[in-house]
């Protein structure tokens, strides 16, 4: 990831990564300048932003996935068993014409969410890192001083107070890449990393999922369970 952070940020001149790369900067700035909110609650907002939006294609993930569950023990097995005789090429076309007949999504999709969210982790970062490192107006040195905490009253007081309690305590596992990774860069991994635990746990819940239209963990455990010998036999046959 960092290697690919690195790519990014030194292709910002031009070509399709510069341009992307641009107009986030330039969102991020335009609402840091409508708002007026200090540059590490832009860059957390934000983070909060981009995971709500691909949220859905997790969701799709998950129902495709769940259809794949309930049909997988219908399916003839992608790779030919030993000594049975057929070829790779006859035994994956039959897995894929059973697969079309029983209305079974692709496998492809286990990698759904993933294609779609690191790019988006990928451009994010390299945004941030990149303003970062040209000292862009108020990135050169996030702070958490409580003067400045105190000048937001009430609960956005609290969060920032929190908040810097929570990188202070963050600083001591990213002691060592606290050399070259810039504040920013901390802040968007912070954001990014508390909302990926908030998701997980989310979606670990029964009524959450049953919100979603998701089947429960115990269905979800009984669809993937292995299937025995002897109905891997009939589907053979």
């Amino acid at each position: 990831a960092d290697a690919a952070v690195g790519v990014a940020a030194g292709g910002n001149g031009g070509g399709l990564s510069g341009f992307a790369m641009d107009s986030l900067v330039g969102v991020l700035d335009g609402f840091h300048n409508l708002t007026g909110l200090p540059w590490w609650i832009t860059i957390s907002a934000s983070t909060v932003a981009m995971r709500l939006i691909i949220l859905p294609a997790l969701i799709v993930q998950f129902h495709k996935t769940a259809k794949i569950g309930q049909l997988f023990r219908k399916l003839p097995p992608p790779l030919p068993p030993p000594l049975s005789g057929r070829s790779y090429r006859d035994q994956y076309s039959l897995f894929q014409k059973k697969r079309r007949e029983l209305g079974c999504p692709s496998f492809l999709w286990n990698f759904a969410y993933f294609s779609v969210q690191f790019p988006c982790f990928i451009l994010w970062m390299a945004s941030i890192r990149s303003m970062c490192l040209s000292n862009h107006p108020g990135l050169d040195n996030i702070s958490f001083q409580k003067s400045q905490a105190k000048h937001y009253p009430g609960v956005l007081g609290l969060l920032a107070k929190y908040y810097k309690i929570y990188l202070d305590i963050l600083a001591i596992p990213l002691f060592l890449i606290a050399y070259v990774v810039p504040q920013g860069s901390l802040v968007y991994w912070t954001t990014n990393g508390l909302f990926h635990v908030a998701q997980q746990l989310s979606l670990r819940n029964d009524i959450v999922r049953k919100m979603l239209g998701l089947p429960d963990t115990g269905a979800l455990a009984g669809n993937t369970s292995p299937k025995s010998l002897h109905e891997g036999q009939k589907i053979m046959q």
